[in-house]
């Protein structure tokens, strides 16, 4: 029905859907949130300072997200206006939400760890901050520096809270995660290479490696026409053949690409097939560095909140009572 995964808001009747949708989850959340802040069931002046914190960055983060998500549906409702919501429009907001967020949660480590164990979460926390700026390295800028040193103390407070244990290291393992996915973030800033390059039978050395044009086989499926390169990518003494692909649907006349990808610890490198022809192809060969602390923050972060949500799930349940002895 759909031209890809990534056009269902080019149909009107399933934008407006996906927005209802949307919008009732989002009303049922804050309520489910004002019921229980209203059951007079208050946690514990420590629990209280980490909890109302994240609250806040994570209600504040929502905001943001919802914004760029929801005005652009709105607007091609209520206006017939299409526009796109740009990444830097994410960036540039959730950067300062992140980096306060990281640091309240760094502050709540320290004050609310013992006389003897707050010195060492605040080492751990410089000594986290300054490697993640070694790892980011200095082309990320000072925005980047910034994020990534935030997500390093925060990564590094949580691994040495002596009062995470108390939790069996769950919430420790999500705030690790958090903060290597803010390293992660901010290492993929710092060294992006992007190049675009039209081929026929020839090659070019590019910013990131030597393209070798192989060919494009013109493929026509059902409802589709699929335009499927081959191309060799060196870089140093490695060869990776890469097939990208163009996809155009000759009925509503959309288009869309399928990136080929090469995965590794240090860095992801992308082909995008821009535009085809049975003698030539453009290509947009890019590299990323550090996506895979990226992955690993993600996978981290997710671990860490199923086992804490798990573990409070199990606490919450109803003990079998038991018949008092007689004697």
């Amino acid at each position: 029905a759909l031209n890809s995964v990534h056009a269902f808001a080019d149909r009107p009747t399933l934008r407006l859907m996906l927005l209802s949708i949307a919008l009732a989850f989002t009303a049922v959340m804050i309520a489910l949130a004002v019921r229980r802040g209203s059951s007079g069931d208050q946690p514990s002046s420590w629990l209280a300072s980490r909890s109302r914190a994240g609250f806040v960055v994570i209600g504040l983060a929502a905001v943001v997200v919802a914004v760029g998500t929801y005005e652009p549906a709105i607007e091609r409702l209520v206006r017939d206006d299409s526009f796109i919501t740009s990444g830097r429009f994410y960036t540039l907001l959730l950067w300062p939400v992140a980096v306060a967020g990281a640091v309240l949660r760094v502050r709540a480590a320290i004050r609310g760890s013992l006389s003897n164990s707050s010195t060492l979460v605040l080492a751990a926390a410089v000594g986290g901050a300054v490697v993640a700026m070694v790892v980011v390295t200095a082309a990320t800028g000072a925005a980047g520096l910034v994020l990534a040193a935030a997500g390093g103390a925060l990564a590094g407070s949580a691994l040495a809270e002596a009062d995470a244990a108390r939790t069996g290291g769950r919430s420790r393992l999500a705030h690790i995660g958090v903060g290597l996915l803010m390293v992660g973030v901010a290492g993929t800033t710092a060294s992006v290479t992007d190049t675009v390059v039209a081929l026929t039978d020839t090659e070019a050395v590019t910013s990131v490696g030597v393209v070798t044009h192989r060919g494009v086989d013109l493929v026509t499926g059902d409802g589709t026409n699929e335009a499927i390169a081959s191309v060799d990518l060196t870089i140093g003494d490695r060869t990776r053949t890469f097939h990208p692909k163009l996809v155009s649907y000759p009925a509503t006349g959309g288009q869309s690409t399928e990136v080929d990808t090469d995965r590794g610890w240090l860095a992801d490198v992308q082909v995008v097939l821009v535009d085809a022809a049975a003698d030539r192809a453009t290509y947009r060969v890019s590299r990323h560095p550090r996506i895979s602390l990226v992955w690993a923050g993600a996978a981290l972060t997710t671990i860490g909140l199923a086992a804490t949500a798990a573990a409070r799930r199990r606490s919450g349940r109803p003990q079998p009572s038991v018949e008092p002895a007689v004697p």
